[in-house]
């Protein structure tokens, strides 16, 4: 009997390797303790550092691109923080929204770099370069990449919680299919804390950076703290959107209502609020 009942539990566990493998805990979303692949100013290889330096536009266009991002998003430097962000994320890299903003404006090329280097270990760093097909390009490197994402090796993992473990080369980090838990404008209860967003919006944002993973001071350093927050949720849970979007949302006038979309999405994943003892 005993022997029959070790038999079961090594059968269960043939079965069901994914269910212990990607055991969710809400609580631990933001430990994140990867490395980067090269440190910050170790500008290698030579010649990305210097076509990082010398045409910094084309190369946050290939950075952009081979994150699931518009092009032309890289051409603007201050995407460069939140490009880092997203790939930090996604990677489950050891760092924090100031780490990334400044990081970013102390060194674009040293940044832009690292984060190649990181897309390389990946596979997902000229992915054209590796087919020998006559027609590939530059341009069907994506295609590539839905290619080994969707093969039949691949993992898979439920969409509705933050991967938990580091993807491997042609992992599925950025075809994001979630969906909010709740729509921008949906709801405005309760009132009061409507009222905070509105009235004491730096307050409230401050808090949500706490609540998942950085400093609460990160909003007197980053002026864009809201949209570093808003990329960095929406890149651990696969939430569908953009940097041109999270941009959008967090500097109009609606920056209240993104704050209140993110608390209610924390809240709604099971990451608690942070009380004073």
């Amino acid at each position: 009997m005993l022997l029959k009942t070790y038999e079961i539990k090594i059968l269960t566990q043939h079965i069901h390797p994914a269910v212990l493998k990607h055991e969710y805990n809400p609580h631990n979303v933001w430990d994140f303790d990867k490395q980067w692949q090269t440190k910050f100013c170790s500008c290698q290889p030579t010649g990305r550092c210097i076509f990082a330096c010398f045409c910094s536009c084309c190369m946050g266009n290939k950075l952009a691109k081979y994150m699931g991002e518009k092009g032309i998003i890289g051409c603007f430097p201050c995407s460069l923080p939140y490009l880092r962000t997203k790939l930090r994320t996604a990677r489950r890299i050891e760092g924090s929204c100031c780490e990334d903003y400044w990081a970013s404006n102390c060194c674009m090329a040293c940044t832009a770099t690292q984060l190649a280097n990181e897309l390389e270990t990946q596979g997902l760093w000229d992915v054209s370069k590796t087919n020998k097909s006559k027609h590939s390009n530059v341009y069907t490197s994506y295609n590539t990449f839905a290619a080994l994402l969707y093969s039949p090796t691949a993992t898979t993992v439920t969409m509705s919680h933050p991967v938990s473990k580091q993807p491997g080369s042609g992992g599925d980090l950025y075809p994001y299919n979630g969906a909010w838990s709740n729509e921008l404008f949906a709801s405005f209860k309760p009132c009061p804390q409507s009222a905070l967003f509105c009235f004491c919006l730096p307050c409230c944002v401050a808090k949500m950076s706490e609540r998942q993973g950085d400093h609460i001071l990160t909003c007197c350093v980053n002026p864009c703290t809201l949209m570093a927050i808003r990329t960095k949720v929406r890149a651990a849970y696969k939430i569908k959107g953009s940097l041109i979007e999270d941009c959008l949302v967090s500097a109009c006038c609606v920056g209240p209502c993104a704050a209140m979309q993110l608390d209610k999405e924390l809240t709604a994943r099971g990451i608690p609020e942070k009380r004073a003892k």
